[in-house]
């Protein structure tokens, strides 16, 4: 009432409500340019008299001369500590959060750490880069070793008994390298001359003989028995003979009468003939003949260790063109009438497959060397 009082006395308006001030802000803090010593270098935390760390120094730079260091903002007291923990935090953020102040990531500088509502990705193309290659080098690694490991300078490796080495060889072969062998893809005739044999021998020759037949893919054809011998008979081609000699044809023959300290090579006498073509030296066998001494006949009967069956699976590898070897695992040492071996061993088997028809077939000469 006293105010309207006033109004009708005096004829003015009573004052109205009082405006609020405006707020003022703040300016912000001069900057000026980086001079050598202007910066006090303890502001890093360090004690006064004495140098602040990199860390510290960094951390006065950053904020008032260099803004491009304001990126990278120093952990915070009582954050992850460790490189590995640090490293463990920063893998299992994820994609797309912002940095928080556990000293872990980037910030803009922000009086909290964080980068003030602005996602700093977790997945920058430097980090996919890093994980790759570490993925990459994880799982690629033992590939490259093992295919390093499998291609090595001394060449294909052969599988063989552990601890024994498998080898073969051959027992003619032209300048170029390559074996003198029988065409796979036509069979074999064969005769047997028993007359001074014992009943056993015929079943180890035939089942010696189906052996190396499975081995080899070459077909055995058994045109019965003859009485022709070897050394005063014409072998036609394409045939082998196998004769069982008498003690007098074996002295003739300067064959072993007793089995004692010889070889299978000594106790058997086995030959093939071969047509050599005149421009590549290479050779095709087409006749063959075997001549077991008397002495055999003293040996056990059937593919048992130092038996008459094993004898003849050392010569039937001989008839196809496989020579002899040192090593103890296989039937072609000479020796293998001592050991335990009765049947072929992995280099055998290799041999034979390089002279049956895996290898393909082969034509004989039709310019044969003279």
């Amino acid at each position: 009432m006293a105010q309207i009082e006033e109004f009708l006395r005096t004829g003015q308006a009573p004052p109205g409500p009082s405006e609020p001030e405006p707020a003022r802000s703040t300016p912000a803090p001069p900057t000026r340019p980086y001079e050598p010593g202007a910066v006090d270098f303890r502001a890093g935390g360090a004690p006064a008299g004495r140098p602040a760390g990199v860390r510290g120094r960094l951390s006065d730079l950053r904020a008032t001369n260099f803004p491009v260091l304001r990126t990278w903002r120093r952990p915070a007291q009582g954050g992850t500590s460790g490189s590995i923990d640090r490293a463990w935090a920063w893998l299992r953020r994820p994609i797309g959060e912002s940095h928080s102040d556990r000293g872990v990531g980037f910030s803009d500088g922000s009086p909290t750490g964080t980068s003030a509502g602005r996602p700093v990705p977790v997945w920058t193309p430097g980090r996919v880069i890093i994980v790759v290659s570490l993925l990459v080098a994880l799982i690629a690694g033992p590939v490259i070793y093992d295919s390093q490991s499998k291609h090595s300078s001394a060449g294909p490796t052969r599988t063989t008994t552990p601890g024994l080495a498998a080898a073969y060889t051959f027992l003619r072969q032209s300048a170029s390298g390559v074996p003198f062998r029988w065409n796979p893809c036509t069979p074999i005739h064969y005769l047997l001359n028993l007359t001074a044999a014992p009943v056993t021998a015929q079943d180890d020759i035939v089942n010696a003989i189906a052996e190396i037949r499975q081995r080899t893919g070459i077909q055995f054809i058994d045109d019965g028995t003859t009485s022709a011998f070897p050394s005063t008979s014409s072998i036609a081609s394409g045939s082998v003979v196998i004769a069982w000699a008498t003690p007098a044809q074996s002295t003739a023959l300067r064959l072993p009468t007793t089995a004692t300290d010889v070889t299978a090579d000594d106790l058997v006498s086995t030959s093939a003939a071969a047509s050599i073509d005149g421009n590549t030296g290479n050779g095709v066998y087409v006749s063959g003949s075997m001549v077991i001494s008397s002495a055999v006949g003293t040996l056990p009967s059937g593919f048992v260790p130092g038996g008459f069956g094993v004898l003849m699976l050392n010569q039937m590898g001989r008839l196809l063109g496989l020579g002899p070897v040192s090593t103890p695992n296989e039937i072609m040492n000479p020796d293998v009438l001592t050991s335990s071996i009765t049947g072929y061993g992995v280099g055998d088997l290799a041999g034979l497959n390089r002279l049956g028809t895996s290898a393909g077939c082969v034509q004989v000469p039709a310019n044969p060397a003279s």
